[in-house]
């Protein structure tokens, strides 16, 4: 019980270094490779678009969230898991390794997944709109909160055009490690 606050760091560096595996593998690079790849150039101006771009993902969000508001019952909050995970943490100690897993480790992985490999594969076979509109929608759906579908598919969106704009990974893991850090931030002084 006391090592609790680990499983969710743990558990996701788990999945996501098995997934970095498989990816390599199927690529046939090394991760160095595809890290050059996915985030090529000089980074400077890549990152300064993710100010634009976390602006670009704030208001979006929040317009897709007061839209659809209305239509979900009370007990669907879309945060429901990140509520429960917050008020459970206690002091810096357990805090940081989820700030950790949240800030960095899910936004290098996911934006990997979908924005650096699923997004370019479908855009080469059903073109880039499609392909921005089906890997927002998986992004999306593999949260796994049916509620926060709307909001999480048009951050999806968003990272999807961050990363399409400037062809550089970086920009996108920016945006989404500042969207779940503030996210987490947030909600703890809420809470509090």
């Amino acid at each position: 019980p006391g090592l609790r606050f680990l499983a969710l760091p743990l558990a996701y560096a788990f999945h996501a270094g098995l997934g970095l595996f498989f990816l390599c593998r199927a690529e046939g690079l090394p991760l160095r490779q595809l890290a050059t790849r996915l985030a090529p150039g000089a980074h400077g101006r890549s990152l300064a678009w993710g100010v634009a771009f976390l602006g670009l993902a704030v208001t979006a969000v929040v317009a897709v969230a007061l839209l659809s508001g209305p239509l979900l019952r009370p007990s669907q909050s879309p945060q429901r898991e990140l509520v429960e995970l917050v008020t459970s943490l206690g002091g810096l100690k357990t805090m940081l390794p989820v700030v950790f897993t949240l800030a960095i480790l899910a936004p290098c992985f996911e934006e990997t997944m979908f924005r650096g490999c699923l997004l370019p594969w479908l855009g080469k076979r059903i073109g880039w709109a499609w392909a921005l509109v089906a890997s927002s929608l998986c992004f999306g759906a593999m949260h796994l909160q049916p509620a926060g579908l709307p909001t999480l598919s048009t951050l999806g969106f968003v990272l999807g055009l961050a990363f399409l704009r400037t062809r550089n990974l970086l920009t996108s893991i920016l945006v989404h490690g500042l969207w779940n850090g503030a996210v987490f931030a947030l909600l703890r002084v809420i809470l509090a």
